[in-house]
């Protein structure tokens, strides 16, 4: 789909009628826009790829539980690989937190789910957002992770 038929979606995901449940597939999750997987419960089938930027994510989101001030960093070079990838990587990162605050208001969350404060889950999308659209503009990627890390870093201590 366009960014415009994107859009179009989104507003029939927002406004349609109540009683309505929609099922939406799609080959990527990076083929779609941000503001759609925001406001959407993700499935992935049995034997879907693993995305790379979804386990980048977890990584992240494990050494900063485990307190990995160095592991943590060491994910940056992946990071930064290239602009595209950060951009993915970032949008990764709020995904994993949208579905883990899911989890976590469900009856069964998952144990990454139950590891992860809330306001951790809350704060690392925002880290993101900022950070995507920092890199969207002309600036280090290198510099611009190392700083995203530092500061979801923080958010714990």
């Amino acid at each position: 789909l366009t960014v415009q038929d994107q859009n179009v979606l989104l507003k029939i995901v927002e406004e349609g009628p109540a009683y309505a449940a929609f099922v939406f597939c799609a080959d990527t999750l990076h083929a779609l826009l941000p503001t759609i997987l925001s406001r959407v419960t993700v499935y992935l089938l049995e034997g879907a790829e693993k995305d790379p930027s979804q386990a980048l994510a977890q990584a992240l989101l494990e050494r900063l539980l485990e307190h990995d001030y160095y592991g943590l960093l060491a994910l940056q070079p992946a990071l930064c690989a290239k602009r595209e990838t950060f951009l993915e990587h970032c949008d990764a990162l709020c995904l994993t937190c949208h579905r883990l605050l899911c989890e976590k208001a469900g009856a069964t969350p998952g144990a990454l789910a139950v590891r992860t404060p809330a306001a951790l889950a809350a704060a690392l999308p925002n880290i993101a957002l900022t950070y995507r659209e920092r890199a969207q503009k002309t600036a280090s990627l290198p510099l611009l992770s190392a700083a995203m890390l530092i500061e979801c870093w923080e958010v714990l201590h």
